[in-house]
């Protein structure tokens, strides 16, 4: 073990630079993000270390954990496997055969099938596999249980032209595809022998927590041998919230609430994964909560595929969209007013309403987003989708500054450059467990645990370093409807 700026670091037997074709096992929190930053940390080969991942919080989260053992950037490529395959796709659109518009993801249904059908097309070409072999030194690929039998056929397929290690945990399997996720024991292991298996709670040994991960490590063995444990037998990071059917909903209202022991940290709130509307209520309804978004950020590109200057309804819309992303915006208010003031020839009296009047006079870009920005500083207004409301900022700026660039277009590129970046994570978030997995704070708060599967559960109990908060109607974990 080593220590960096204060903190311990994993010193792992397994160097992932010796592996020609291989699978790590790794339970949640037990160092596998650290064992990818201490490898690149050893790579010195001129050719960089591909990197992937599924979620663009686990990019984020990733290339934190990379920089923090001062990896020089040139060592590594890091992006999810989906925006890995739409890179090809754009650089290959011809050997692809793919329609260039499914990059646009306009329905995710169809279009991630096509683009990876798309990508495998140009990796099994000749020309394509020397250029990746010429391109990258070695590829790894974390979170590997969460691949569909797709993405499992692309990193087989550039495992005959690179050395190939795949990393994950077959209990932290949420994504579902449909019938087409693949199989840990069948479909992984037998492609990617087994070289290592991580056992040591480290997440919580730093955070000075090792009570919590030994639990949680027990919590993991429970559920792979079918058998429960007592909530109310757990250590004393562990909080039980008893959901009785009296009084639950200011139960989660003060759960929800919960602060980061000491009062500094960052909360994760896993809400109902199925249900968008109730993890924006959630975000809404609590102080300073904001709601992570997809990385195709579909409301935006819906939204700026809708907008248009000329249409009459198009400050309507505008104050729809804040009312999307704001809350105590007082649209409806705001949307009388302006009625009365076009009826009646009244005078604009608030900041906003100058702005809405001046929009609907000029009918620009500019204009548009001077009135988001007016809107925003509301007196007791607050983004709880601050995300998607910058993101809608950045589209309008883009359009106004060329106007040869729609405003839908301008909303893929501005989607595009966030997914290859990855997004920013708020010192309160509230998500699913697709959307934070790969995530980690110092209070994970699960609401509503009865309705999470196995797997869902274990994901987010498991991101909490410090306090976990586990809202049930039963203190057994895993629930018998579960």
């Amino acid at each position: 073990m080593v220590s960096f700026n204060g903190l311990k670091l994993v010193s792992s037997s397994i160097d992932l630079l010796d592996v020609r074709i291989g699978t790590v096992t790794a339970p949640a929190g037990c160092g596998k993000s650290h064992l990818i930053a201490e490898s690149l940390s050893h790579h010195h080969c001129s050719k960089p270390v591909l990197v992937l991942t599924h979620t663009v919080a686990g990019v984020a989260s990733l290339r934190e954990k990379i920089k923090l053992h001062g990896v020089p950037p040139r060592s590594y490529r890091l992006a999810t496997i989906d925006g890995w395959a739409m890179r090809l796709i754009r650089t290959f659109p011809t050997l692809s055969g793919t329609n260039s518009r499914c990059v646009e993801v306009t329905d995710p249904r169809t279009d991630y099938p096509a683009i990876r059908s798309g990508a495998l097309r140009v990796l099994t070409s000749a020309n394509a596999a020397k250029l990746v072999h010429a391109t990258y030194c070695r590829l790894w690929v974390d979170e590997y249980q969460d691949c569909s039998s797709q993405q499992h056929a692309l990193v087989k397929t550039v495992s005959s032209v690179l050395p190939t290690c795949v990393l994950g945990d077959p209990l932290q399997a949420i994504f579902g595809f449909r019938g087409e996720q693949i199989t840990w024991d069948t479909d992984v292991i037998r492609c990617f022998p087994n070289v290592g298996e991580l056992n040591t709670p480290w997440r919580w040994i730093n955070s000075g927590k090792r009570e919590l991960g030994d639990w949680l490590l027990e919590v993991r063995r429970a559920i792979l041998m079918g058998q429960q444990m007592d909530l109310r037998a757990a250590p004393a990071s562990v909080s039980w919230v008893p959901l009785d059917g009296s009084n639950d909903f200011d139960r989660l209202q003060a759960a929800v609430r919960t602060q980061p022991p000491h009062g500094q940290g960052n909360v994760l709130i896993i809400a109902d994964s199925k249900n968008k509307a109730a993890q924006y209520a959630v975000a809404s309804l609590t102080p300073g909560a904001t709601s992570v978004e997809t990385a195709d950020l579909a409301d935006l590109v819906r939204f700026a595929s809708r907008f248009t200057l000329e249409d009459p309804t198009a400050l309507a819309r505008l104050c729809r969209f804040c009312q999307e992303c704001l809350c105590g915006a007082g649209v409806d208010i705001l949307i009388d007013r302006l009625r009365a003031i076009t009826r009646n020839g009244s005078m604009p009296v608030s900041s906003a309403e100058r702005a809405a009047v001046h929009f609907n006079v000029t009918r620009t870009y500019e204009a548009a987003f001077s009135f988001l920005r007016q809107f925003e500083h509301f007196p007791e207004v607050r983004a709880y989708r601050p995300d998607l409301f910058e993101a809608c900022i950045k589209s309008l700026k883009r359009s106004n500054n060329n106007p040869s660039i729609s405003l839908r277009e301008a909303s893929l590129a501005v989607r595009d450059e966030i997914r290859a970046r990855g997004r920013l994570i708020h010192p309160r978030t509230v998500g699913s467990t697709l959307l934070l997995k790969g995530l980690e704070a110092e209070v994970s708060i699960v609401l509503n645990a009865d309705s999470l599967s196995t797997s869902d559960l274990y994901v987010a109990m498991t991101r909490a370093s410090q306090l976990l908060v586990v809202c049930s109607r039963s203190p057994f974990i895993p629930s018998s409807s579960t």
